[in-house]
């Protein structure tokens, strides 16, 4: 896995390799971000907060360099506690790189603040990027559960500006403020040496970040004494100052150019005289420079005119390759989008129809979603997902306090706090070092394009490979989906069956043999899937307080109705006789096993658990009248009486009876390699129950036997497993006419549209009938075209 840092460097610690031109860098990281592509996701929710029972509807977006992903078609989505335990997971596939999806929150689910992570499996590799968001939820418990005072400890971090101090140089000194729960804590304070003597002053510019500069003396400690609200108060030592060096300077306040200053140190100045500037922004080499301080060239300008919006890392090394100092800076290029959302029709009244247009014109085959929800019920915890997610939370370690704020404007008080974010929270990507050399990371799981079982086949003693192996498998989804497979294993003998699609779940049967069946005793492994073996959530919670807020007066009524709702259920009702009539045994086995189109048929057998049959054929030819079965080199041939003289073999090597396992059509292969004790019902069609089933010449239906999904390997016939399929969606319900229901109406979410079309003008048209409560609206779109353009609203209609 590709190694991940916190951008604190109390010092450098790297060892020489061989001298290194910038084209050589260039080529080294291109050859990196080949081999090591990175998706990233966001998702949109109706909303951010609930009560227990509501449903959570969202919409998941997966971009790889910008635009719609073109790799990853599987998206995995859980929702967490606190400890990490999954409340709930989905799999959902995803089409033209974005997939929807929808959460049943319980209806006894602990007030909270819990965790929506969403991810492609191929992000795993990279677990820093795995999406994360917050989700509120408030319960009638919230009244009853203990209240958790947080320690008033302060935590304050200190970061040189490209990661050192360096005696006898001015540096700048960037710090992060939080309180016990993770969250920003507004400081104070003064910067002391040894003898108590004040150096420099600190306070909070953003949220518990802020900056300031002082010329560290060598031989020198220093420590930062400050005091938070209620008094308290705590010291922290700075980081040392190293004895030789460079510093690093970064101004980003120039919308067109990034200026980059050094300065080094007296003692061995020779050593650091020449250095090599690189600045990378998504795996691609942007600018290359060179610094000399004897010919006084001491800065850098980096042009970002022309660059995409994102996070730029600017590397000064030695001429030799050692990096010495890096820094990040944000380019914020990003395009402001002029779409307009109009409020065609705005009509508050209880239960009245409204129109909203959306102009989505200037995008190219966009995917769009939209939620339109009472705007009482709160704001978003998170604006701007959308951009503040593929732009810069997903560059980030660690929880990012109001991401949206950095993109509410381009003015230079919100600049610099989006660049003090970068100077305390920045992480590199990759190691310049190891990129060099081209050590790259281990990756442990691919990109997914579907629905997939792998395993590997060995001989009898579970050891012995299997020449020519091959597997063969039967997938009866819940669905109605049937899927047959058959793989063959490669030199190490292991198998894959890829792209299976199928709703909800499946079971699959399956059996190995090898190619030409002699021999034929294998042992198969089939190899856990992802998304049944997920137990604990992924995207691990953050640091922040998890007790849920306290809920608003809209939520407060919410609540009371539903605590209302919830005593007045469970009334016992008078005494009630249900009589029915016993089904025989066989109408039992029907029930069991048989679908509608197999349920009628011309005889039904039950195979009893005791019976010594050596065979299918066996218990066919003492129990099914005008049955003829024949053993030919080119197969067994199976007939009814009056089909005998058409006994011609067909393309697929069948012939005569049509057989079915489990509802599925096989050849007579399979049938043959059954163990009769893993038989529970055999259904038998000669007539027109037969072409009822596309079988001309008659059918005969087999049942494996119900519970019976794990035997010993060493006998004949199908295993079975089960098997997850993708999630079923359910659809947001639109009433069609103003609603005529009695009841109260107070439905939070008035709209959601995960799949946003726009009409042959280019405007996507949002209708909703309001409810009985909300007197104003929060309108919420979010999309991305086929060019990575992104689209975001956010608007408050009243």
């Amino acid at each position: 896995m590709r190694s991940i840092l916190l951008f604190i460097f109390c010092c450098w610690s790297f060892t020489s390799f061989a001298q290194i031109s910038p084209d050589q860098a260039a080529k080294a990281l291109d050859s990196f971000a080949f081999l090591h592509p990175q998706e990233k996701l966001f998702v949109h929710s109706d909303r951010d907060v609930f009560t227990a029972g509501e449903t959570i509807w969202f919409k998941t977006y997966i971009t790889l360099d910008g635009k719609p992903t073109n790799l990853s078609k599987v998206v995995y989505v859980e929702l967490a506690n606190n400890k990490g335990q999954l409340v709930a997971k989905r799999m959902l596939k995803a089409d033209n790189a974005t997939a929807a999806g929808d959460i049943a929150l319980s209806d006894s689910l602990p007030s909270g603040t819990y965790t929506l992570n969403a991810y492609t499996l191929w992000m795993l590799n990279f677990p820093q990027f795995i999406f994360k968001k917050h989700i509120i939820v408030h319960n009638t418990d919230a009244g009853k559960r203990k209240t958790i005072t947080p320690s008033a400890d302060i935590t304050v971090q200190f970061l040189p500006e490209g990661g050192n101090l360096v005696a006898g140089l001015e540096g700048r000194v960037a710090f992060k403020a939080m309180d016990a729960s993770g969250m920003p804590l507004s400081i104070q304070g003064n910067i002391v040496d040894s003898k108590k003597n004040i150096v420099s002053t600190l306070s909070v510019a953003h949220d518990g970040m802020g900056a300031f500069t002082f010329t560290p003396q060598a031989n020198e400690t220093y420590t930062a004494v400050v005091s938070a609200a209620g008094g308290r108060s705590k010291s922290f030592a700075l980081p040392k100052a190293m004895s030789e060096g460079i510093v690093m300077t970064v101004n980003n306040d120039n919308p067109n150019r990034i200026f980059v200053q050094f300065n080094r140190s007296e003692i061995n100045k020779a050593k650091y005289n020449q250095l090599l500037v690189i600045a990378q922004l998504n795996y691609e080499v942007v600018f290359t420079g060179k610094v000399d301080f004897d010919g006084e060239m001491t800065a850098a300008a980096i042009n970002k005119k022309n660059l995409p919006p994102g996070i730029l890392q600017i590397t000064a090394m030695s001429m030799n390759g050692v990096p010495l100092a890096e820094r990040l800076a944000f380019v914020n290029n990003m395009e402001i989008s002029a779409t307009q959302l109009s409020t065609d029709t705005l009509n508050t009244a209880k239960r009245k129809r409204n129109y909203f247009t959306v102009d989505l014109s200037p995008y190219q085959d966009i995917s769009a979603s939209a939620s339109v929800v009472n705007a009482a019920a709160g704001a978003p915890v998170n604006g701007n997902e959308n951009i503040t997610s593929l732009l810069l939370t997903s560059d980030l370690k660690g929880y990012v306090h109001d991401p949206g704020f950095y993109f509410r404007n381009k003015d230079t008080a919100t600049i610099r706090a989006l660049d003090l974010l970068l100077m305390t929270q920045g992480w590199r990507r990759f190691n310049w070092e190891s990129v060099v050399k081209y050590d790259h990371p281990a990756l442990k799981f691919p990109f997914e394009t579907g629905i997939s079982i792998k395993g590997k086949l060995t001989g009898a003693n579970g050891k012995k490979a299997v020449p020519n192996g091959k597997i063969e498998l039967i997938t009866k989804a819940e669905d109605s989906t049937t899927i047959l497979s058959t793989a063959i294993v490669n030199a190490n003998n292991e198998f894959a069956v890829y792209d299976l699609s199928f709703r909800k779940g499946a079971v699959v049967y399956y059996q190995g043999t090898n190619m030409n069946r002699q021999d034929a005793l294998v042992h198969v492994n089939v190899s856990p899937a992802f998304f049944d073996t997920l137990a604990i959530a992924k995207g691990l919670p953050d640091a922040e307080q998890y007790a849920a807020p306290a809920a608003n007066d809209y939520w407060s009524a919410l609540l009371e109705d539903k605590l209302r709702n919830d005593t007045g259920q469970g009334k016992t009702l008078a005494s009630v006789t249900v009589t029915s009539k016993k089904r025989s045994p066989i109408d039992s086995l029907n029930k069991l096993y048989a679908s509608d189109i197999f349920y009628n048929s011309d005889q039904t057998l039950p195979l009893d658990t005791n019976s010594n049959y050596q065979s299918i054929w066996q218990y066919l030819r003492r129990s099914v009248p005008g049955i003829t079965i024949t053993n030919l080199d080119t197969g067994t041939l199976v007939t009814f009486g009056r089909y005998e003289g058409l006994n011609v073999f067909s393309e697929n090597g069948s012939s005569g009876v049509q057989f079915f396992l489990n509802e599925v059509p096989v050849q007579n292969e399979i049938i043959d390699a059954l163990d009769p004790s893993d038989v529970g019902l055999i259904k038998v069609f000669k007539g027109n129950t037969g072409n009822i089933l596309g079988a001309d010449r008659g059918a005969i239906a087999v049942y494996t036997r119900k519970g019976v999904s794990t035997r010993d390997w060493r006998k004949r016939g199908f295993d079975s497993f089960k098997l997850s399929g993708y999630s079923v969606t359910r659809e947001f319900y639109h009433p069609q006419h103003a609603p005529t229901d009695e009841r109260p109406d107070k439905r939070p979410t008035l709209y959601w549209n995960p799949d946003l079309k726009k009409d042959a003008n280019g405007k996507a048209v949002i209708s909703f009938y309001n409810d009985d409560v909300a007197k104003s609206f929060k309108v919420v779109i979010q999309g991305i075209d086929k060019n990575g353009k992104l689209l975001n609203i956010e608007k408050t209609v009243q």
